[in-house]
């Protein structure tokens, strides 16, 4: 897993945009994404919920 060190953000993509988990909430067993253009918070269960809607690193 590679977290960027200059914003402590890993960054994810899917098929049409850009998000990024916070290494805080990374820590705290929270997988949240937040969309880099629309700032639309989406929180998911686990790492397959995740995977499943066609998240990646990036």
């Amino acid at each position: 897993m590679q977290i960027s060190p200059h914003d402590g953000k890993l960054h994810f993509k899917n098929h049409d945009c850009y998000a990024f988990v916070t290494i805080q909430d990374l820590l705290c067993g929270k997988l949240s994404l937040t969309d880099k253009e629309s700032e639309q918070v989406s929180e998911f269960a686990d790492i397959d919920e995740l995977l499943n809607a066609g998240w990646v690193m990036d």
